[in-house]
């Protein structure tokens, strides 16, 4: 190729290609950070008490949520009178396929931080 042949243009190229791989690799990291292990679900509760979104930074929300497998429902159905337990307590991240379900679906994840109830839908 003739554009190629130049050396100012291979070497602006490979620069640039440099230049993107690194900023590909450090930009990630780059983030905020405040130094503490987030906190992690467990049986469907986040303890967000000693977790300060200004100095922390946001939360994942990693760890065991319960799920409705196949169903989609609304606050009032899971705070409820009447509410159905949940039928699945699910790690997240994570497959369905762990749990005996197929590996599509849908599901309403709930739990709780500190006093709030949280409702995710995928």
């Amino acid at each position: 190729m003739i554009l190629f042949q130049n050396r100012r243009i291979r070497f602006a190229l490979l620069l640039a290609i440099i230049l993107v791989s690194i900023a590909a690799v450090v930009l990630p990291f780059a983030a905020p950070y405040s130094g503490k292990a987030g906190p992690r679900a467990k049986n469907g509760v986040l303890d967000l008490r000693e977790w300060s979104l200004d100095k922390d930074g946001a939360v994942r929300l990693n760890g065991t949520w319960s799920f409705y497998w196949e169903r989609l429902l609304t606050s009032a159905d899971i705070l409820g009178a009447n509410a159905a337990k949940s039928n699945l307590l699910a790690e997240v991240p994570g497959v369905w396929t762990r749990f005996g379900k197929p590996g599509r679906g849908y599901a309403t994840p709930t739990g709780k931080t500190d006093r709030s109830v949280c409702k995710f839908l995928p």
